[in-house]
C-alpha cells in the first residue's frame, strides 16, 4: 500500500477520500469544463489511430475517463489506465475500468508502474496545483509516453472575483472548508513551459483557460499539450 510522502500528500489523500462520492455531482454544480476540452483536444492529436493507450495521473472517479469515451470516435478503441492516492477514489474507479488499470501512487514522489514509452498520451486534470514537485510528476509522465506521443495538463493558475465581496466571501469560505490549500505559487504558464521544455517536450498548446466556478471564484487553468519527439 503506498502511503502519502509529505504533509500536503497526506492532507490530500484525506480530503478527496472524504469527497469521492460528491466528486462527479459538484463537478456539474462548478460547471467543471476541463474534461470536455482535454479529452476533445487529445482525440483530435490521435485521430489517426484506432486503438489508443491513455494514463492518467490523478484519476479521481474515472470522469476524465468516461468523457473521453463519449467523445471518441465509433472507431477509436481506448485502453485506458490511472493512478491516484486516495482509496474511495480509486473504489469508485473501479466500477468503470478495470482494478489491473488502476495505480495507488503518490505521483508528487512516487515512479508510476508502466513500462518506458507505453501508452500514446498521459493526461491529468486539477491535479497540479496541489503538487509540491511538478516538475517529477511532468517527468514520470514524458517516461511512460510513447515517442510521438502527447501530454496534456491542466491545473488551477488563476482564481478571479468578480468584487472584492467576492474575493472576501472566497477568503473566508476557505476557512471554513477542509480542501487543500492550493501550492503557495499557482502554476503558471511560464513554469510549466519551463518544466516541459526541461524534459524535452515540445510545447504544442499553453494557454490559460475558463475551468470552473467555486467558492465564489471563477478558477482559469494552465492548460499544456506537449508532444514528445519522435526519436526518443
Amino acid at each position: 500500500m503506498t502511503l502519502p510522502k509529505s504533509a500536503r500528500s497526506a492532507i490530500n489523500k484525506i480530503y478527496f477520500d472524504q469527497n469521492a462520492f460528491t466528486y462527479e455531482e459538484d463537478a456539474v454544480d462548478f460547471n467543471f469544463q476541463t474534461p470536455e476540452f482535454v479529452s476533445k483536444d487529445i482525440l483530435e492529436l490521435l485521430a489517426d489511430k484506432t486503438d489508443i493507450a491513455i494514463y492518467e495521473t490523478g484519476i479521481g472517479t474515472g470522469l476524465l475517463y468516461k468523457t473521453f469515451m463519449k467523445n471518441k470516435s465509433p472507431a477509436q478503441r481506448i485502453q485506458y489506465y490511472g493512478c491516484d492516492l486516495a482509496d474511495n477514489m480509486l473504489g469508485l474507479a473501479s466500477k468503470v475500468l478495470p482494478q489491473d488499470h488502476l495505480h495507488r501512487v503518490d505521483i508528487d514522489y512516487d515512479t508510476l508502474p508502466m513500462k518506458d514509452s507505453s501508452v500514446d498520451a498521459t493526461v491529468s486534470t486539477s491535479v497540479f496545483q496541489f503538487l509540491d514537485n511538478p516538475d517529477f510528476a511532468v517527468g514520470e509522465m514524458a517516461r511512460i509516453t510513447k515517442p510521438g506521443g502527447y501530454i496534456a495538463i491542466a491545473a488551477v493558475s488563476v482564481c478571479k472575483h468578480e468584487s472584492w465581496l467576492s474575493a472576501l466571501r472566497h477568503k473566508i469560505g476557505r476557512l471554513f472548508s477542509n480542501e487543500p490549500a492550493y501550492r503557495e505559487t499557482l502554476i503558471s504558464a511560464e513554469h510549466m513551459q519551463e518544466i516541459f521544455e526541461k524534459h524535452n517536450l515540445h510545447v504544442l498548446k499553453n494557454i490559460i483557460k475558463f475551468s470552473h466556478s467555486h467558492w465564489q471564484a471563477h478558477n482559469y487553468d494552465c492548460y499544456i499539450i506537449g508532444k514528445k519527439p519522435s526519436n526518443t
